[in-house]
């Protein structure tokens, strides 16, 4: 306590009506973020939203564990959205809690017998779940979205692995010009790895139809939406070392 929504509302000086709460996900946390933030507006009066995902977990990787260190970057991003009439977005979400141990930060709550955080990830597992789940995603995505691969211009997956995205992309027929990356410049920014994607790829983005976003991991938990990106203002990533 207290929230980190709490201390930006402070920050931003925001009005007390204002919708304040944190989602404690990971991986595919922008995705219901996005979610959840359609649904306020949808069913409420509110018009507009701020939503604030990012993750630092260098800060919980032992300093031993080189393919950790190698693997994960620290990134945070914010994404304002505006309720408008003319357009439709789906969603798909699901979990998987089964997997809750194969990526995990131990150590990190009142359940742990000392306060020590410390990242750890059964890699093989993680693939299997991706591997098995995230192509059914898609799949029913677009069935429910009316849409066939070819009907969306990009798709952009959390950043866990290349070789994982690549291998879901060739068993759906997905083209390589319909995939975007950062992980190269930025590695695996766990939440804000697709919002991270979409700046890096902004020029592409503004003149997009229609995007498909795909989160999975931690959990497990899956997400992933067709959304409507087109005149949309995305900006550039400003770097930091702290």
């Amino acid at each position: 306590m207290p929230s980190c929504s709490s201390i930006a509302h402070d920050k931003l000086n925001l009005k007390k009506n204002c919708v304040s709460f944190d989602i404690n996900l990971g991986c595919s946390g922008y995705v219901y973020g996005l979610w959840n933030m359609y649904k306020i507006m949808q069913n409420g009066s509110y018009k507009k939203g701020l939503l604030l995902v990012g993750d630092t977990i260098s800060k919980t990787v032992n300093s031993k564990d080189y393919i950790n260190k190698l693997l994960f970057g620290d990134a945070g991003t914010s994404t304002a959205i505006v309720k408008k009439s003319n357009k439709k977005s789906y969603f798909i979400l699901g979990s998987d809690g089964r997997g809750s141990s194969d990526l995990i930060i131990d150590n990190s709550g009142f359940r742990a017998k000392k306060f020590k955080p410390e990242f750890k990830m059964n890699g093989k597992n993680v693939f299997h779940f991706a591997i098995n789940n995230v192509p059914t995603m898609i799949n029913i995505l677009l069935k429910k979205s009316c849409n066939k691969v070819k009907d969306i211009s990009y798709f952009i997956y959390h950043q866990a692995n290349k070789y994982m995205i690549e291998s879901i992309s060739g068993e759906l027929g997905i083209k390589k010009k319909q995939v975007l990356f950062s992980i190269s410049d930025y590695g695996n920014t766990s939440s804000a790895s697709i919002p991270l994607t979409l700046c890096k790829n902004r020029h592409k983005i503004s003149f997009s139809k229609k995007t498909c976003i795909l989160g999975f991991g931690a959990g497990f938990s899956y997400a992933g939406a067709v959304i409507d990106l087109k005149n949309s203002k995305i900006l550039n990533i400003v770097k930091k070392k702290f």
